[in-house]
């Protein structure tokens, strides 16, 4: 099913010519679907893992088309995200290592939190602006007036209202008990930073 998903994303562009406005990526499971729902709101037609005229809000165009004029890269918690992908599964991991640097026989869980430093790491090489997910309502008008579109203020839901994901929330105590943790967590904890994230504000 996932690779239907990647097929779908590659074929999707045949719809629309290019140039595209926007693309909204980042790491799996880090707000996407919420950033459709409020595209749309707003009058954007935008796809979900497939490119609409406006655009696309989609992990994986990080990877696969290069024909947006902005860029903006959608970053969360990263043990919130991390957390969230364990349901995925190792055919998602796999199509990330095509592109990144992903421990093959390291513990899913270690090999999840490198592939959130680089695949984040990858996208900023071609990023227009970042913002984080418990941060959106204020990055809104920023994201808006990049593309030239004009933002209109209204009540938010919180990100995936309706479709809330149930995942037990992993530990830093957890990860640096794994083969391979303690230097994984190490790096973890740069990117987080880097982002504007705390590791501990999530494990305490």
């Amino acid at each position: 099913m996932f690779w239907d998903s990647v097929n779908h994303a590659i074929n999707s562009g045949a719809f629309y010519p290019p140039p595209y406005p926007v693309l909204v990526t980042g790491f799996p499971r880090s707000g996407t679907r919420f950033m459709v729902d409020v595209f749309q709101d707003q009058g954007l037609r935008v796809g979900h893992e497939w490119i609409g005229k406006d655009g696309a809000v989609s992990w994986i165009h990080a990877v696969l088309n290069n024909s947006f004029d902005h860029t903006v890269h959608l970053v969360r918690h990263p043990l919130e995200a991390i957390s969230s992908c364990q349901e995925l599964g190792q055919e998602v991991l796999d199509f990330m290592r095509i592109f990144i640097p992903v421990p093959e026989e390291a513990p899913e869980v270690i090999q999840w939190v490198y592939a959130w430093v680089e695949w984040n790491k990858m996208i900023e090489k071609r990023v227009s602006i970042r913002c984080r997910i418990e941060d959106i309502e204020e990055a809104l008008p920023g994201i808006f007036s990049l593309i030239g579109k004009k933002y209109t203020r209204r009540p938010l839901p919180f990100p995936d209202s309706g479709r809330k994901r149930e995942y037990k929330m992993l530990s830093t105590e957890e990860i640096a008990a794994r083969r391979e943790g303690p230097a994984a967590l190490q790096l973890l904890d740069k990117k987080a930073t880097e982002y504007g994230y705390t590791l501990q504000e999530k494990s305490s």
